[in-house]
């Protein structure tokens, strides 16, 4: 008889008569079970407004489908165009096999006792009986034991049997240190993963194919393709096909039923496929059609994921890949595709994305901050600015901590120019935004604006006075006023600068004399008190910018003279110059080629993390490098894996485009093979009911696609009860009508029951 399974119904992308290839489960409906392999089981097919009724043998290796016709809309095997849909289901013939009862039976009046069973007489007439009375089966004995190889035991049962007993024997296997790919071995259709398609980037346009059965051209509804598209694979209407050129070249890899016109939404666009000889997803493309520099994630599916409510625990896991010129990342859900985890072992387990309540969200915290930066031992000529638009010998430069704005000034117009950075801290997208100006000062020397922007200071080297502006519209110059807010600094500044909590005020002099003053209410001059009147040792150069790096264990001081630079100097306590001072080094600034800076360095800054360094010149010429912004490497920074969380909702909601996302906005968001592999026995993912698996593949350039075949599991589970063999596990004997004898033929567990 036909073997069946619940709400089974798959795709097949298989063409005519022959044996069928199931792709994925349909939503709302399961893939064929493992259990039914080898097994006949009775299916139907159907295929526009064609059917077909037939039964099969159903291989879970490749889940394919032999083809016995029962009937059909035809009355033949159908010719298959690629798109039709299979569910398991029972003919007419499974439903009248039942069994055709010619006596008629009388039931009890009433219900028997727990454990009893109906018995007939011989006359019709049902009652219900102890199973010892008689149509049923007796226990005669059990025995649970551990066995030494060869051992025996005997067994004396409840009461004389004849002629035979029956014997039911399981021995118990442990499940410790199994190591199985299981459903994560990809398969040679790749059905048991969904892979990420993209064609929804083309919603609504239509395509037609030029050639069903050679290389030709797909016709676009609309537009054309994506540069980045180039060499992805688009399936549809049967067959498949490399895109090679944005005008819709195409490499044919399987033949289209035709050429007529592929509606928008049944054909796909992905950037990974599965090899048919099995060895597992690789990046798509031919020659030099490859899509690079992108993320194409592939995730488990029903068919795909492993079952685990079992396991005890994950000993390792390996991942099976070939990575040629490109790279393969992975993660891991142990919830059924709500969360995606990776895991580095001791510093623990980062979910990378999540749905949220229907929204699919991924985690864009970049890690930890590692950095080596305000280092002048490395320093070197990066690049600089366009010519800032401004006709003025510029005195001083100050960022905005985020590296999105900067201002720049000097006493010739008594402005202050506020340009805009549309990419942080980047001088090749400068462009200038407003001024504000203020004549109050004749000889502007310093700026520094307060941390949230809502007030800026100035100073003027003439009468050494510092003055307060505040700023309606945080950040925005132009909307600064000054309110007679003013402060003496009892020298002669070149530059000032703030600790970024406004509890600490610095200016240096053109000697080198440095001040030190403490704000007893942040931000507020009239609580500054000096505290510290020191000069920079070592370096007798004039001196004009002041920078503090971000911890304040160093500072830097801009030397006025040319093919001069910038000195750097560490504290023994940060942020107090009254602790020992030690000069560290002087960086002459140098422009491309190695030649020295022979203008007046007037302004010194760094970006956020120390590793790029800003100077700006006094000469007032359009004549390079005056009046333009030198960027100068001074150091590295990377960010460390980190388990800490900022979510952000995905571009396009949907899972794999959320991991897409994930994986390309945040390098702590990969996990590799060698993170994978490394993971401790006792860091590893917590196991549940499930695992899925994310294959992340991406190939930055070359010609040589990544493959993964998946990822091998090495795991404990619940020991396994199995039916013991006779002769290989045990042999028993009867050697008396009320007695049995089992020999266990090795050291292990068995369980008992004799009836």
């Amino acid at each position: 008889m036909a073997k069946f399974a619940d709400r089974v119904k798959v795709s097949t992308a298989t063409t005519g008569t022959g044996t069928i290839t199931l792709g994925a489960a349909e939503t709302g409906f399961a893939a064929v079970p493992s259990s039914l392999n080898g097994e006949t089981v009775r299916f139907a097919i159907v295929d526009g407004s064609a059917y077909e009724i037939s039964s099969g043998t159903y291989t879970h290796s490749g889940t394919t489908l032999t083809r016995t016709l029962g009937s059909s809309s035809t009355g033949a095997l159908l010719d298959l165009s690629g798109s039709a849909k299979v569910f398991l289901t029972p003919a007419t013939a499974d439903l009248q096999e039942l069994v055709d009862f010619a006596d008629t039976f009388t039931l009890p009046t009433s219900d028997g006792t727990n454990g009893q069973v109906l018995s007939t007489a011989g006359n019709g007439e049902l009652s219900f009986v102890d199973q010892a009375s008689g149509g049923g089966v007796s226990n005669q004995g059990t025995l649970t034991k551990t066995f030494v190889q060869n051992e025996e035991a005997t067994i004396t049962l409840s009461s004389a049997v004849s002629p035979v007993p029956m014997v039911s024997v399981f021995k118990e296997v442990p499940q410790v240190g199994v190591s199985s790919k299981g459903n994560w071995d990809v398969n040679s259709t790749g059905s048991n993963y969904d892979l990420l398609d993209e064609s929804g980037n083309y919603s609504g346009v239509s395509l037609t194919p030029s050639n069903a059965s050679a290389d030709g051209t797909f016709t676009l509804s609309s537009g054309s393709f994506a540069a980045s598209d180039v060499g992805k694979t688009v399936a549809g209407n049967g067959g498949s096909a490399i895109i090679t050129s944005t005008g819709g070249a195409y490499d044919l890899q399987t033949n289209f039923t035709n050429t007529n016109v592929i509606a928008s939404g049944s054909w796909t666009l992905r950037g990974v496929v599965a090899n048919s000889d099995g060895s597992g997803l690789s990046i798509s493309g031919t020659g030099s059609s490859i899509p690079t520099a992108q993320y194409f994630p592939s995730v488990s599916n029903a068919g795909g994921q492993i079952d685990s409510q079992y396991w005890s625990d994950i000993n390792s896991m390996t991942a099976d890949e070939t990575l040629g010129n490109g790279t393969a990342h992975y993660a891991v859900s142990t919830d059924g595709r709500t969360t995606w985890l990776i895991n580095k072992g001791t510093e623990g387990v980062r979910k990378i994305a999540k749905n949220n309540s229907g929204t699919w969200q991924y985690n864009n915290d970049q890690g930890t901050l590692t950095s080596s930066g305000y280092d002048l031992s490395s320093a070197s000529y990066s690049t600089i600015s366009g010519l800032l638009n401004q006709s003025e010998g510029y005195q001083y430069l100050h960022f905005k901590p985020d590296g999105t704005k900067v201002w720049v000034g000097g006493q010739q117009q008594k402005t202050i120019y506020e340009y805009d950075l549309s990419t942080a801290f980047d001088l090749s997208t400068l462009s200038y935004g407003r001024s504000f100006s203020f004549s109050t000062t004749n000889a502007p020397r310093g700026l520094f604006l307060k941390s949230d922007g809502s007030k800026a200071y100035i100073v003027n080297i003439s009468g050494g006075t510092l003055y307060q502006l505040d700023l309606s519209t945080n950040w925005d110059i132009s909307s600064a006023s000054y309110n007679s807010v003013t402060m003496t600094l009892g020298h002669s500044p070149e530059d000032l600068y703030m600790k970024s909590d406004g509890t600490k005020l610095y200016s240096v002099d053109g000697s080198g004399g440095l001040k030190q003053f403490t704000m007893s209410s942040a931000w507020d001059l009239s609580s500054a008190t000096l505290n510290a009147t020191v000069t920079v040792p070592t370096v007798s150069l004039a001196s004009r910018g002041l920078y503090f790096n971000s911890d304040g264990t160093k500072f830097f001081v801009a030397h006025w003279a040319p093919s001069k630079g910038v000195s750097s100097f560490t504290l023994s306590s940060a942020w107090d110059l009254t602790s020992t001072i030690t000069y560290v080094r002087t960086y002459v600034t140098t422009m491309s080629g190695g030649g020295a800076v022979t203008y007046f360095p007037a302004g010194v800054n760094f970006n956020s993390t120390g590793t790029k360094m800003y100077i700006i010149l006094s000469e007032n010429t359009g004549t390079s490098p005056a009046r333009r912004i030198l960027e100068y490497n001074t150091g590295s920074s990377s960010y460390a894996y980190s388990t800490s969380e900022t979510w952000a909702n995905a571009t396009t909601n949907n899972e794999l485009s959320c991991l897409q996302q994930a994986l390309s906005s945040q390098a702590v968001n990969r996990m590799d093979k060698t993170q994978l592999d490394s993971i401790p026995d006792a860091n590893h993912f917590t196991t549940s009911n499930t695992l899925d698996l994310m294959i992340g593949l991406q190939i930055p350039s070359g010609t040589t696609v990544p493959k993964s075949d998946g990822v091998s599991i090495n795991y404990d589970a619940a020991t396994l009860v199995k039916q013991a063999v006779t002769g290989t596990d045990y042999d028993a004997e009867f050697p008396s009508n009320t007695s049995v004898k089992i020999k266990s033929l090795a050291a292990q567990n068995l369980k008992i029951r004799i009836i």
